[in-house]
This record gives C-alpha cells, sequence and structure tokens, in this order.
C-alpha cells in the first residue's frame, strides 16, 4: 500500500501559501514549545522530529515545489476515494448509536469483542466502510487521520479507531481532538469512548467545560461509555448539562437520572 504523504504544513501550522519569513516563525515556536525537553508526551521526540523534517524541505525553494506537486497529487486521489456518507450523516449516525446505548452495554458486557461483531455494527449503525478500515493497521489509520485533507477520511479514520479499540490509538485520537473539523472531533471524542481508558475522564470533563453543545453531548455520551454511568466526573457532567443537551438526550431516548447510589439510563 502505497504510504500516505505526511502534510508538513499541518505539522508547522501554516497555510500551503504561507511566506517564507511566516514558516520559518513557526518553526521557531514550534521548536521552543515542542522540544522534548519541555514537551514530556511520549511521542515528543517523534514530533520534535517531525518539525524539523517539515522546515528542512519548505525551507528550500526547490523541495518545496517539488512536495507540493506530490501533495497536491495525492490530494486529488483522496478526493476520489468516494466515501458514500457525508459529514452531516456520520454525525447524524453518531447520535442513533446512542438511543441504543443501555442495552448495547448490556450485551457487550464490558468488551465489544465479546460480543459478535455483526450484532455491535447493526447496534452502532456503522457504515460497511468504518467495519472495513477498522480492520487496517492502527498505524495506518492513525496516518490517515493526522495528515489527510479530506474530512470524510479523517472522521471515517476516527470511527475505524474506535471500531477497532486498540487502546495505544489514544495519543493519535487526543492529538486530533485539536482537528478544525467538528464532525471529526465528535468522532474523535466517540472513539476515545470507545477506548474506555479512565484517564481520559479529566480530558473529556475539559471538553466538556470548555465547547459548545454538540462537543458536550459528545463528551456526556463518551464519559457514559466509560463509566457506565457511576463515578463523580458522570455525576458532575449530568447535573450541570445544558438544556439544549437536555432536550436532545430525550430526543434519542437517553434519560439520564443521577441518583444517591448509582445513575441510570432509563427508557430504554
Amino acid at each position: 500500500m502505497k504510504k500516505t504523504i505526511v502534510d508538513y504544513y499541518k505539522i508547522l501550522g501554516v497555510s500551503r501559501d504561507a511566506a517564507f519569513d511566516e514558516i520559518k516563525k513557526a518553526y521557531k515556536y514550534l521548536v521552543l514549545t515542542k522540544h522534548p525537553d519541555v514537551n514530556k508526551t511520549p511521542n515528543a521526540a517523534e514530533e520534535f522530529m517531525a518539525i524539523i523534517r517539515a522546515y528542512n524541505i519548505l525551507r528550500d525553494e526547490g523541495k518545496r515545489a517539488e512536495y507540493d506537486e506530490q501533495l497536491e497529487a495525492e490530494r486529488s486521489m483522496l478526493d476520489r476515494i468516494g466515501f458514500k456518507y457525508a459529514c452531516d450523516t456520520i454525525v447524524k449516525k453518531s447520535s442513533n448509536a446512542f438511543k441504543k446505548l443501555g442495552k448495547l452495554v448490556k450485551n457487550i458486557a464490558g468488551s465489544k469483542y465479546s460480543a459478535d461483531m455483526s450484532e455491535y455494527q447493526q447496534e452502532c449503525d456503522i457504515p460497511p466502510e468504518v467495519m472495513a478500515m477498522s480492520r487496517m493497521p492502527t498505524a495506518e489509520l492513525e496516518m490517515r487521520l493526522r495528515v489527510s485533507d479530506n474530512v470524510y477520511v479523517r472522521s471515517y479514520a476516527a470511527f475505524a479507531l474506535g471500531v477497532k479499540c486498540d487502546k495505544s490509538a489514544i495519543a493519535a485520537l487526543e492529538n486530533a481532538l485539536h482537528d478544525p473539523e467538528l464532525a471529526v472531533r465528535q468522532k474523535v471524542v466517540w472513539a476515545i469512548g470507545e477506548l474506555r481508558m479512565k484517564k481520559s475522564l479529566p480530558m473529556l470533563q475539559q471538553i466538556y467545560e470548555n465547547s459548545g453543545t454538540a462537543m458536550q453531548e459528545a463528551a456526556l455520551k463518551a464519559v457514559y461509555r466509560i463509566t457506565g454511568g457511576h463515578g463523580r466526573v458522570f455525576r458532575m457532567m449530568s447535573a450541570g448539562k445544558s438544556d439544549d443537551i437536555k432536550q436532545s438526550n430525550e430526543k434519542y431516548g437517553i434519560y439520564l437520572e443521577i441518583g444517591s447510589a448509582e445513575n441510570k439510563i432509563l427508557n430504554m
């Protein structure tokens, strides 16, 4: 399989028509903030080397021109992939998946792989394309999520990582929370919920507290997926949800009741 070209412009956080001075300024800032001595994330060294490679290509006019041609050729190829579902369909299917959340939690008993995958696909309304993509190597899906310019590719890659449930993908998913497209970020939050890692709860709570209604709803559902409706974080987020989220939950058949002993999903 042909490797996807890394988007050096995205790595440096500049546009494709950026002048050299802008590229140089962005590079200097990233060197200061992403150096492994400062950045203590597990992938710090790899990210720092990617920044250096990006700058070395984009600073040279000849190398940059050749790289731009390759990047444009791949972008045209990705645009011809022809994913069947548009962005609004992806978001709609995400909401429908949680309509049956209570039943699904009981069926899978802590791990979706303990249930039949066809039933899981049906319960979550997962498109066949996503099920097929979930059989790709995790590294390939992470690459598509990180560098593709096609919003459908990134959304489906995040969706597939959630289906795949490979916890090693958590770093790539966390980085994708900065994606400029809301639809991609919602799918990323859904995937994080599918990984069921309790260490993600503080991050999801922060997303809930600093985002609009759509991301708040996605974060709340992800936290429920991880906690099963129990715990301090879920109680705090549920108690503080806005009227818009309450109406949305009622629309999709999700009713959250905060009790002294436990949290329940009713009317499923």
